[in-house]
């Protein structure tokens, strides 16, 4: 191997490895706005207050895509 395959081998593990832990992605794929007063996570089922009021609270590096992904989520 040529130190250009390596390389972008590197390049290909590390975007992969990125992309396999994209908060925002993962929350998106995870939580479903079932109706307007539920709300699915996972294979759990939790409903919601009416009016829809949430305040999503998170600390660390993935928590502002996370919050991003749970908006995403619950778009009608």
């Amino acid at each position: 191997m040529t130190t250009r395959q390596l390389s972008d081998d590197a390049i290909r593990i590390w975007r992969a490895g990125l992309a396999a832990v994209d908060g925002q992605r993962l929350v998106r794929q995870t939580v479903r706005l079932v109706d307007r007063d539920r709300i699915e996570i996972g294979q759990r089922v939790y409903h919601l207050p009416s009016p829809l009021r949430l305040i999503v609270v998170g600390a660390g590096k993935a928590a502002a895509s996370m919050a991003l992904g749970l908006h995403d989520a619950l778009q009608p």
